[in-house]
């Protein structure tokens, strides 16, 4: 086995391969553990392993269904090759992952750009993060750059509104009340 460190805990991570080059990988079940490893240790040993290289993005929508987004794209997802678009349902959003697996990193970078603009030129009035950042992180990003404070009142959510914008450090500068 290959072993992977553990930097946040104790639990180790391992890959185990066999003779035909299929791979294992164990991880720690801890999130903030897992993602750690995965990024640090898990991904590089990874890419040592293949010839090409794997770069993605993913699009985080609102406003539209994922039906919708998907017939807009139907054209574009039928006759994909690489990159390819996959569309995703989440609780009140939609997201499309447009990922290419190339030669190099930065030729799939490439395939990945000139994808995104075809789906923004269809869907760009949705997209609000092109980073696969949520929907809250970039409300507070945006009333911090137009200086532009935010306050609410609840009843019917029991103050979740707030608590999903209080959650995010920095917000006291924009959050009012």
């Amino acid at each position: 086995a290959h072993v992977f460190p553990n930097d946040m805990g104790t639990a180790p991570g391992f890959a185990l391969a066999d003779e035909k080059g299929k791979i294992v990988i164990c991880m720690p079940g801890p999130p903030r553990e897992m993602v750690h490893m995965f990024e640090t240790y898990v991904s590089p040993y990874l890419e040592e392993k293949t010839e090409a290289a794997i770069y993605y993005r993913m699009l985080r929508c609102f406003g539209i269904g994922e039906s919708k987004l998907e017939t807009e794209l139907l054209d574009l997802i039928d006759g994909q090759t690489d990159p390819t678009l996959a569309t995703y349902a989440k609780d009140g959003e939609c997201c499309v992952r447009v990922a290419s697996k190339r030669r190099t990193k930065e030729e799939a970078r490439r395939a990945v750009d000139e994808m995104t603009e075809k789906v923004k030129a269809r869907v760009g009035t949705y997209i609000y993060s092109y980073d696969d950042e949520n929907l809250a992180d970039v409300v507070v990003r945006k009333l911090k750059e137009q200086n532009v404070s935010i306050a609410c009142a609840e009843s019917c959510t029991g103050g979740w509104f707030a608590k999903t914008l209080t959650d995010l450090p920095g917000v006291s500068s924009v959050f009012d009340r």
